[in-house]
């Protein structure tokens, strides 16, 4: 009898823990609509609203969330706009620099730039995503909800 009830607490205790496992929650990802009607939410849960109230506010922050989307769009194709000017740009400075130098001379820099660069990239995955991280390196101290992103 002992047996059992341990087995079946074990049991229970691995489906909580499974259950409980935390989920990624990216609000960017729903509708400006449903962004929205979170917000109108929150802030019901802190100050009452009539319903009038509550339907010129969902308005309000629909706008609002439909705007950032547009901004955030906007700021995407900038940003690959800016990245592909600055290939080119940096595409247009090594032909330049291989003129100059020598094929011979511009591989030994080719290959110097790729080592710094993979000493770079090892050196930042040492590091912790944010601001909790251990003074050592050692990364966070708690679980880290956002995850480093950067390449």
């Amino acid at each position: 009898m002992k047996k059992l009830s341990l087995l079946a607490f074990a049991l229970m205790l691995m489906v909580g823990t499974l259950v409980a496992q935390p989920g990624k929650c990216n609000h960017a990802t729903y509708s400006p609509e449903t962004r929205a009607m979170m917000r109108v939410d929150a802030l019901v849960a802190t100050v009452e609203l009539s319903a009038s109230e509550r339907t010129q506010v969902l308005e309000l922050f629909t706008k609002q969330e439909k705007e950032k989307d547009a901004k955030r769009e906007a700021l995407d194709a900038q940003r690959e706009q800016r990245r592909a000017e600055m290939e080119a740009s940096k595409a247009k400075t090594d032909a330049s620099l291989k003129k100059i130098i020598g094929d011979e001379k511009f591989a030994k820099y080719e290959a110097a730039r790729a080592e710094k660069k993979e000493a770079m990239k090892a050196k930042h995955e040492g590091k912790a995503c944010c601001k909790d991280s251990k003074a050592d390196g050692a990364g966070c101290a708690k679980p880290c909800a956002k995850q480093c992103t950067k390449k």
